[in-house]
């Protein structure tokens, strides 16, 4: 499978594709490639994802003339009937619920979750619910039942036909998501068991399972979902009943025997057996761990419960009778609404979600082996290997909190954010200061993307300060996911920044999570730390000053004798004005150029001043600008500098002793 992208020229708006339909037949003229691996240690494995999609390769399409429609074929009556069922069901969530908790109800009921807001996605994540977006077994146990109930009274051959049908139907509805097939094929092995008086074990069901969606499927071994989905069914079936017997053994024996009791123990032993073995994968997808995610799917799971019984009756229910159809989905939609409260309330807790970097595979190995162990074992050996558990387990959990030190040296990293600027200098003591965001947009913001896996996977729990050098949406556009994600001292910027808009909401949500909010101008001066400070060069001082590209922050960043500089996107004006400031003071080893490479920017007069060893152009891969430009690359390369190019590196990271600046080959 082939993934296609299309971008408007920007030298002609009235440039545009042809409509097409289902089943269309069309012949591209454009350029393959690969999908790219993580351009940042942490961040979206994007190749990953789309060899999981079946797509291998990627097709730029840059005019609405290269592609021509030749035909058209029918996908099918199979393929027709399911693209109708989501349709149907995207339509009767769209009437029933908000657009909000439609976006969540698609997400819920058919695996789509790309209508739902990056600010609960990111509550779900630090609140260690983000699995119930997931369409899983439970969505599977819950056709079960709905089939199972009404048909109590016929044959159990027949009521195991229809269930399996209803799950497989469901199965083909959600895409044929690993989960759900998983739930499908087990369910059918068991009720066929069941039929033919061949009773089977669970653990060689799920084997089966996982042996028939691969060999249909290899390619699925490589998606996180199916890795998920198989590591925490396999913790449930080997951990949950022991874990729940634990729980109830220390309880007085009245306790032991409440029913209400029971169904708690056996609840949390539900999610502690189904995190035991996934969360090394956890660890490694998202680069932190919710300590509260326990005491949340305690109160969540039920009412995830509710909402999709509800939710599947009103969709169900949507085109008989209106009114029926209305009170069930608002009972989902309360629910719902109770799970959002309630993610949103645990997520704003202080160390929420506390971030792990990246783990080493010893330790990985040696966990998953030391679980298993105690999961096979019998007699007293088994509890001495508890104790060899419960050491890994915290072993894997406090091990990463300690700080990534670089024993003196100072790491200044450009992430690759895309078309967009976004750096962090990370101290020699380990604390941390962001400067810019990165671009946003409708897809998901460079702060939840890339900038915050990559401070999770460094360990960095809290950064110094944030400094936004202007409020362009390619600088500013993850701040807010940002401030949502991690603890912030204090954000600097430099002037007014737009009454309206964008920019002005981001403006809002800074100063109610951060106290600090500090205008910085020409001539200030930030200490980070003894060995290490930041001096601003411009904007100018001024009561009028508007924050713009003429009024970028500029930032001489001082280690010993070493020099980073950061322009953000100040033009050649701005430059020129600097050099008649600060010209003796500009020469710098790394120099961030300034906008993106653009020719506006990184005037001769600014380069010869600067004459850095290293230059570093942050710029989108394939952007539709031409950044970086063929002069300013020239420019650079006259004056002697070493240029990176995110573009084309991906995260380009320096490191400092304060005599020295050398380019880290490695870039954890």
């Amino acid at each position: 499978t082939v993934l296609v992208s299309w971008r408007r020229s920007r030298y002609d708006a009235a440039d545009s594709l042809r409509p097409l339909r289902r089943g269309d037949m069309v012949r591209l003229r454009g350029r393959l490639r690969t999908p790219l691996p993580p351009r940042q240690p942490g961040g979206f494995d994007a190749r990953r994802w789309l060899i999981g999609e079946h797509c291998l390769l990627q097709c730029s399409v840059s005019k609405g003339s290269d592609l021509d429609v030749t035909g058209h074929r029918s996908p099918g009556v199979f393929a027709d009937a399911v693209h109708d069922a989501r349709s149907y069901t995207r339509a009767a969530l769209g009437a029933l619920y908000t657009p909000a908790q439609a976006a969540v109800m698609t997400g819920l009921l058919l695996g789509d979750r790309s209508a739902i807001g990056d600010d609960v996605m990111q509550d779900f994540r630090r609140s260690g619910i983000m699995h119930i977006l997931a369409v899983s077994g439970l969505h599977a146990g819950i056709i079960l039942l709905l089939v199972f109930i009404p048909t109590e009274r016929f044959p159990y051959a027949l009521r195991a036909v229809l269930a399996a049908t209803g799950l497989w139907c469901f199965a083909a509805i959600t895409g044929f998501a690993p989960p759900v097939t998983r739930a499908a094929v087990m369910g059918s092995l068991a009720m066929g068991g069941v039929v033919l008086q061949r009773p089977g074990s669970t653990v060689n069901a799920l084997a089966a399972a996982g042996v028939i969606i691969l060999v249909l499927d290899p390619l699925e071994l490589v998606g996180l979902s199916f890795q998920l989905s198989f590591t925490a069914v396999l913790g449930i079936l080997l951990f949950h009943q022991r874990i729940t017997g634990a729980l109830l053994r220390p309880l007085p024996r009245l306790l032991r025997r409440n029913t209400a009791v029971q169904k708690i123990a056996a609840l949390l032993a539900l999610t502690v057996g189904a995190q035991t073995l996934s969360l090394p994968l956890l660890a490694e997808a998202f680069g932190e761990v919710s300590p509260v995610g326990l005491l949340t799917n305690l109160g969540a799971v039920p009412l995830v419960f509710v909402v999709v019984t509800c939710g599947v009756l009103s969709v169900l229910l949507f085109p008989i009778s209106g009114w029926l159809a209305g009170c069930f989905a608002a009972t989902s939609a309360a629910c719902l609404d109770g799970i959002l409260l309630l993610s949103r309330a645990i997520a704003a807790l202080p160390d929420a979600a506390l971030p792990l970097p990246h783990l080493p595979v010893p330790l990985l190995l040696g966990y998953v082996i030391a679980v298993l162990y105690v999961s096979l074992s019998h007699g007293r050996l088994r509890q001495k290997f508890a104790l060899v558990l419960l050491t890994a387990a915290a072993a894997a959990i406090l091990m990463p909190l300690t700080r990534d030190s670089d024993d003196g040296l100072l790491r200044v990293t450009f992430l690759d954010v895309g078309q967009g600027d976004a750096a962090v200098i990370t101290l020699p003591n380990g604390d941390a200061m962001l400067i810019d965001t990165g671009p946003g947009g409708s897809g998901g913001d460079a702060g939840s993307r890339s900038i915050l896996p990559w401070l999770h996977r460094r360990g960095t729990g809290k950064l110094r300060g944030m400094l936004i050098t202007h409020p362009d949406e390619d600088h500013r556009g993850g701040a807010v996911s940002v401030l949502r994600g991690i603890d912030v001292d204090t954000v600097y910027v430099g002037g007014s920044w737009p009454e309206e808009g964008a920019a002005f909401a981001c403006d809002s949500v800074m100063r109610l999570r951060v106290q600090g909010i500090r205008d910085v101008r020409s001539g200030a001066r930030i200490d980070l730390s003894r060995d290490v400070r930041l001096f601003v060069l411009s904007p100018p001082p001024g009561e009028d000053i508007m924050a713009d590209n003429e009024n970028s922050v500029v930032l001489l960043l001082l280690y010993g004798r070493t020099r980073f500089l950061f322009t953000g996107d100040a033009d050649a004006g701005a430059e020129r004005r600097i050099v008649r400031e600060w010209g003796p003071l500009l020469r710098a080893d790394v120099l961030k150029v300034g906008h993106h490479g653009s020719a506006t920017s990184s005037c001769p007069a600014f380069v010869l001043a600067v004459r850095p060893a290293h230059a570093v152009i942050s710029a989108g891969r394939n952007n539709r600008f031409g950044h970086p430009r063929a002069e300013v690359l020239t420019r650079l390369r006259l004056a002697g500098a070493h240029i990176s190019r995110t573009d084309v590196e991906g995260t380009v990271s320096f490191l400092s002793d304060g005599l020295q600046v050398w380019k880290e080959s490695d870039v954890r």
